[in-house]
């Protein structure tokens, strides 16, 4: 049996009983067993596209499938709860992600494990840290806490790369009012600060295709490294998607209504 995290979102219909439901479902199967869940949390959309707030949980199972059977399994109930695959980032009645599977690293044209953003979207982490917080990221070898607090760091300094500190330099007053704890400064800035205790991420741009991963680096988690890639014509969007998940504050609600 292995362990697995799966994140629930949705923003659509009755969430509390689509996360239920699906529980449920996981749990009926012989192969899985739900072992955990956390409360929910209601999140910030990301996305221009989301629509309204999210309510987001996550759950720890046990399972002998194998990682494309689980996701098989969790597309299935996705489906069959009235998940709908349209508009990327969109609004959704369920989405059930895949975030760790043991301590496997995937990469596949179906799945990555970890999934990319587990690192930094705080409506992963909080709930994740409620249920598992001395859990060590595979990747990184460092506990979803020490992420969570390295994220919560005020003001979090996000070191930009000439691309980035362009970009961002002609909207700094709108990221400025939309993420007031945040510091964006130019990697070459004589301002920058080495000190350890600064937490620091790295943007820059990689190729054609929007993704956020994180890159190991030997300060972890004094230093993370996000690599952002976005297609023509929407770089600015996709930094201000990224911004939204690490910055925003997820208020925990209970499971109950």
């Amino acid at each position: 049996m292995t362990a697995a995290w799966i994140g629930l979102g949705a923003n659509l219909g009755d969430a509390r009983s689509a996360f239920d439901a699906a529980l449920s479902q996981l749990d009926a199967h012989p192969q899985i067993s739900v072992l955990a869940r956390s409360d929910l949390y209601q999140t910030a959309p990301v996305g221009q596209l989301a629509g309204n707030a999210f309510l987001n949980a996550v759950c720890r199972v046990e399972t002998s499938l194998a990682p494309l059977e689980l996701l098989d399994m969790l597309q299935s109930i996705e489906k069959q709860l009235g998940r709908q695959r349209g508009v990327q980032w969109g609004p959704r009645t369920l989405d059930l992600d895949l975030l760790f599977f043991g301590e496997q690293l995937i990469e596949s044209p179906r799945l990555t494990v970890p999934h990319p953003g587990a690192w930094y979207r705080r409506f992963v982490l909080d709930p994740l840290i409620e249920i598992a917080p001395n859990w060590k990221h595979p990747l990184f070898q460092v506990s979803l806490f020490e992420l969570r607090n390295c994220l919560q760091a005020r003001p979090l300094q996000i070191v930009l790369t000439p691309h980035w500190s362009a970009l961002c330099e002609a909207s700094h007053d709108q990221i400025a009012s939309l993420f007031p704890g945040i510091k964006l400064v130019a990697e070459n800035s004589p301002c920058l600060t080495e000190d350890r205790a600064t937490r620091s991420l790295w943007l820059r741009l990689l190729s054609d295709d929007w993704s956020a991963t994180v890159a190991a680096h030997a300060k972890i988690p004094s230093q993370l490294t996000a690599d952002l890639t976005a297609s023509p014509g929407e770089p600015l969007e996709k930094v201000l998607d990224f911004l939204t998940a690490l910055h925003d504050e997820p208020q925990r609600l209970d499971c109950d209504p």
